[in-house]
């Protein structure tokens, strides 16, 4: 992905595969906001590349089937620029990993590995 400093709504749903109005709805819900929400009927959205990333792990993971509580951490944890190979969603918390590290275990219960890149 080219990075811009802004993307509007259509060009953050398309780069992240997913469609305007779902994009559209996970800003409703306060699911996934942008960096730069609107501030009033007819006013733009914009969203940064980390957003853009954020609507991708989201889609994929719901896609998955995984509910959005336990995605909402690792959206927000994309979405402040947390950055690995992976990331580890445990329902609660969003934390980076490295697989290639022996010493890197994840923590006990219930957890998704998830590939960022």
């Amino acid at each position: 992905m080219e990075e811009k400093e802004w993307y509007s709504t259509e060009e953050a749903a398309s780069l992240a595969g997913v469609t305007y109005s779902r994009l559209d709805n996970w800003e409703r819900v306060g699911y996934l906001v942008p960096t730069v929400a609107a501030a009033g009927s007819g006013r733009p959205r914009r969203y940064t590349a980390a957003d853009v990333e954020a609507a991708r792990l989201a889609a994929k993971l719901a896609a998955l089937g995984l509910h959005q509580d336990f995605i909402r951490p690792g959206i927000e944890a994309v979405q402040k620029g947390v950055r690995g190979e992976c990331l580890i969603l445990d329902g609660v918390t969003a934390y980076p990993h490295d697989p290639f590290d022996p010493l890197a275990e994840p923590k006990d219960g219930v957890y998704v590995l998830v590939w960022l890149r």
